[in-house]
């Protein structure tokens, strides 16, 4: 039996929202983030180089093909609220990834996991027609961000965690959930609520495991969380090389969106499916996940049995 420090899900959103996680400078950028007033200069002026550079990544990531040089730009054609966001997670990543070495996490892996997620979630979005592709990058980078939170913040327990999974053969889910009543996915979502991130978003982090989760991807509300389970769920289904993610990948999937799209549509047109119709963009979505699981199947083994 594990030892009696471990917390529950209550003391673990508690401890989340008292953590002191950023510099008084990291704190001035959120207040300007913030501040309808502020200046994208004074922004710009106070960002370190790493967080910068893992913006731009990520706005690159949003708008494939338009490449995005400079923080200004990604303004322009990301619009400010995915801008903030976007920012917000650079700074999340840049403090939770230096707060992570030395430990036994595997930032390596988190990485690969990361980013194949955010990629597999732009290009679903793309090929249901998802109106903001950007906010799939931002969920994908962020969707398992828990379990680097449990790492830094917790050590005692994730430990513990990775004990159970040795011994017990518990997925990292399973074990969370004994130990804290709760598991990274919810952890996630509360780290993202508490730096103002939309509740759209915030909910397709916490439930992108939840299979069981009966709700219509009809409703708009609803297509992140979708989108994001989905992608989750085929990355999950990947064995993921140890050296991290082809450099072309993202190109490979940006190039099947356009046929993908017209297939997609003869495929509804031959089942006599239009669009407005409830579960037109659940159809959308299945046919989308074969034809990047079908992608994906020429670079990477599965992990099915």
């Amino acid at each position: 039996m594990e030892n009696s420090s471990l917390k529950s899900c209550g003391e673990i959103e508690q401890a989340i929202r008292n953590l002191p996680l950023f510099s008084a400078n990291v704190i001035g950028i959120l207040a300007l983030l913030d501040d309808a007033e502020s200046s994208f200069d004074d922004i710009v002026a106070r960002l370190a180089p790493d967080v910068t550079a893992k913006f731009l990544a990520m706005a690159n990531s949003a708008f494939y093909g338009r490449p995005v040089s400079s923080i200004g730009y990604a303004v322009r054609v990301l619009g400010f609220e995915a801008m903030r966001r976007g920012l917000v997670a650079s700074l999340l990543l840049d403090f939770f990834e230096t707060a992570a070495r030395g430990t036994e996490f595997d930032q390596a892996k988190f990485q690969s996991q990361s980013q194949l997620v955010a990629l597999v979630g732009k290009t679903l979005a793309e090929l249901t027609g998802f109106e903001r592709p950007a906010d799939l990058v931002t969920a994908g980078l962020l969707h398992n961000i828990g379990k680097m939170v449990i790492a830094v913040s917790f050590p005692e327990q994730h430990e513990a965690i990775r004990r159970l999974k040795k011994t017990e053969g518990l997925s990292s889910a399973a074990a969370e959930q004994r130990l804290f009543g709760c598991g990274h996915a919810e952890i996630s979502a509360i780290l993202l609520r508490k730096f103002n991130i939309p509740d759209d978003l915030c909910d397709a982090v916490r439930y992108h495991e939840r299979h069981d989760r009966a709700i219509s991807c009809a409703e708009p509300r609803l297509q992140l969380e979708c989108l994001l389970r989905e992608a989750a769920g085929v990355v999950d289904r990947c064995r993921l090389p140890t050296a991290g993610l082809p450099p072309d990948l993202g190109e490979k999937l940006h190039k099947i969106v356009g046929p993908g799209k017209m297939e997609i549509q003869e495929r509804l047109r031959r089942e006599m499916l239009a669009d407005g119709e409830p579960h037109v963009f659940q159809m959308r979505l299945l046919l989308a996940v074969e034809l990047i699981e079908a992608e994906l199947a020429q670079l990477f083994e599965s992990r099915q049995v």
